[in-house]
């Protein structure tokens, strides 16, 4: 038997009820038929396995047929039928059989049940390509919409969606007037060229009008392994982050990406398909500080903290890593105030970096230090990150980005995160700013004098009345303020300053209020 395990003698004509190995290492179940001589015809015959799948999802199939007559490994004579019957369905919808599968009449000479798009991965696999399937799966898309309120989809394992299908997908949606806020794929790969290559292709297959309201994305798999190499691999030159991104390697837009760090498919001990295992933080603070990336997302456990390995699960959860809100939401405050609508980043010590730097200690292949552009969302306001995954401090005098001039020898970066060694940076007159970070760490820096996040702000309203809108907001910890800024948006994007509000000089919990007389009506504003 494979793996070293005994069989399970099965008999012609006799089904056997059996749950599927996924508890150990090898994964796999083997069955023993032992056929007489008066159990077929020598001159030809046809053994009928019926492979049912009764639990629901579910990925199996037979990878090995052993015959003892020819001493070989026959399993490419198998030939596939689905054996699927959704003829008689409650609700009245969604009826189908095996033509909207993989095999069907209309491909079961040509397919060979292999490759990203056919291969018998969990099981019977849809065929796109089938018009009466097609339909089949927009009209539930379109129902997960009217009928649950459903606004954004991610679709699993997009190997097996052919790009043109989901093209149509999104065409029926937006012709219906349903354009989803986040639509997202799962290509299981690191390959840069083939998981650029689906979107493009998805794009290719949309109407303009489509490409102009719905914004197709898929995950980076090859940012998220350079992470955690540069996490877990002390080895990694954590440089290769830098060029490591879909939208570094192949040119993608932020738009059509989702990052992560984490997720559930990483269930191994180590490796690829681990977890990362050490200082997860330090790969959020660089999705979440560089937006030319695209969509950040939180991993659950990272966020609120990670389940002790119990009743057999979860044994490959780290045991040594805290809950990370705390951090999280200072890292996503952040992303709010300063680093959305950035229009570029500027990697400082990137190869071949045209930037000096004289790293008194640390190491540049154990930094990413880079720059992002200002916006009208921050004022023009350039940012400085620091990401420090080396074991010792990190002391560097780094040449920036002047901005053709715009930033000048003694303009200050405020150190907004507080983690650093000095609460701001000068910029000297080589251009160069000092950065000085503990091992594991990182910070960031924004043009200008600032508060020094966090200001705790625990309680936010805006209540309409007949010709005003109240503000009311609660903070701790403003003792550092000298007042706040009413900023408010009438279109979503850009903001204006419509008040300042003075802060107070008291200490602990304070209450404050603004009454906003000049607003617009049926319109949404945002404060």
């Amino acid at each position: 038997g494979d793996c070293g395990q005994a069989n399970n003698l099965v008999t012609l004509g006799r089904d056997m009820i059996v749950n599927v190995e996924t508890t150990g290492s090898c994964n796999t179940d083997e069955f023993h038929l032992v056929l007489a001589a008066g159990d077929f015809n020598a001159a030809g015959d046809t053994i009928q396995i019926y492979l049912n799948n009764t639990g629901g999802y579910s990925d199996h199939r037979i990878y090995g047929l052993y015959s003892t007559s020819t001493n070989s490994d026959i399993a490419s004579q198998v030939l596939y039928q689905t054996y699927t019957d959704y003829s008689n369905m409650p609700s009245g919808r969604g009826q189908m059989n095996y033509e909207f599968f993989k095999p069907n009449t209309a491909n079961a000479s040509t397919t060979t049940l292999g490759g990203d798009w056919d291969g018998m991965f969990f099981f019977y696999d849809y065929d796109q390509f089938q018009k009466r399937t097609k339909d089949t799966l927009i009209n539930y898309a379109k129902w997960n919409w009217t009928d649950l309120g459903v606004r954004g989809f991610r679709m699993d394992a997009v190997k097996h969606f052919t790009p043109e299908f989901v093209g149509d997908l999104l065409d029926s949606m937006h012709t219906a007037g349903m354009n989803p806020s986040m639509v997202v794929g799962e290509w299981y790969s690191t390959n840069a060229g083939e998981l650029s290559g689906w979107i493009n292709n998805v794009k290719a297959a949309m109407d303009p009008a489509t490409q102009a309201a719905i914004r197709p994305k898929i995950f980076d798999f090859s940012l998220r392994e350079n992470l955690r190499q540069a996490c877990d691999d002390a080895a990694f030159d954590v440089r290769n982050v830098f060029t490591g991104s879909l939208h570094d390697a192949s040119g993608l837009s932020g738009f059509n990406v989702v990052t992560f760090a984490n997720n559930h498919d990483f269930r191994d001990g180590s490796g690829f398909a681990s977890l990362i295992r050490n200082n997860p933080m330090l790969s959020y603070a660089y999705i979440l500080t560089n937006n030319q990336l695209g969509v950040p997302t939180i991993f659950y456990p990272d966020y609120y903290g990670y389940p002790a390995p119990a009743g057999g699960l979860y044994g490959y959860h780290p045991t040594n890593i805290p809950a990370g809100k705390d951090e999280l939401d200072r890292l996503i405050k952040v992303l709010q105030l300063y680093i959305n609508n950035s229009p570029s980043a500027d990697y400082l010590n990137r190869f071949s970096t045209p930037y000096a730097a004289n790293f008194i200690e640390g190491s540049s292949n154990k930094a990413l230090i880079y720059q992002m552009e200002g916006s009208a969302s921050n004022s023009f306001k350039d940012v400085i990150v620091a990401i420090n995954f080396g074991n010792t401090t990190l002391k560097v005098d780094q040449q920036i980005n002047n901005r053709n001039g715009g930033i000048l020898p003694g303009m200050r970066f405020t150190d907004v995160l507080g983690r650093s060694a000095y609460p701001f940076q000068v910029v000297d007159g080589s251009g160069r700013v000092y950065i000085e970070l503990p091992a594991h760490s990182y910070s960031v820096w924004v043009q200008g004098t600032l508060t020094v996040l966090p200001l705790n702000v625990t309680q936010f309203s805006a209540t309409a009345q007949k010709n005003a809108v109240t503000l009311g907001w609660t903070v701790s910890g403003n003792e550092m303020l000298s007042s706040f800024d009413i900023e408010r948006s009438d279109d979503g994007v850009t903001y204006r300053t419509i008040g300042t509000k003075p802060a107070a000089t008291a200490t602990g919990i304070q209450q404050y209020s603004f009454i906003d007389k000049d607003v617009v009506y049926n319109k949404s504003m945002l404060y």
